[in-house]
C-alpha cells in the first residue's frame, strides 16, 4: 500500500478517507432531513458580513467570494433577514 509524506509522517492512503455505511443513517432519503439553521463553519466570515452591513456610511461596498454552490448568496441573503428583522425590532 502507497502512503504519502505529511508533515515528515506517513500517512497510509486507506487512512484518508471514511466510509459511511448507509444503513447507519436515521433516514431513507434526504428528503426526510431538515436544513441546517445557518452556515456551518463560517463564524469569521459572517462576522464580517454583519460588520460590512453594518458600516453605516457612504461609498462602502462588500464583497464576498467563493466557489460556486457554496451558498454565497443564500447566506448573505439570510444574514440580510435577519438583520432587518432585528433592526425594525428595534
Amino acid at each position: 500500500m502507497a502512503s504519502e509524506q505529511v508533515d515528515g509522517r506517513r500517512v497510509a492512503a486507506a487512512d484518508l478517507f471514511r466510509r459511511c455505511d448507509p444503513d447507519e443513517l436515521p433516514f431513507e432519503t434526504t428528503e426526510g432531513v431538515p436544513p441546517l439553521d445557518g452556515t456551518v463553519g463560517q463564524e469569521r466570515a459572517l462576522h464580517s458580513v454583519e460588520f460590512g452591513l453594518g458600516i453605516q456610511a457612504e461609498d462602502y461596498n462588500l464583497f464576498v467570494a467563493g466557489p460556486t454552490g457554496t451558498g454565497r448568496n443564500s447566506t448573505l441573503r439570510a444574514v440580510v433577514r435577519r438583520l432587518r428583522t432585528e433592526s425594525a425590532r428595534g
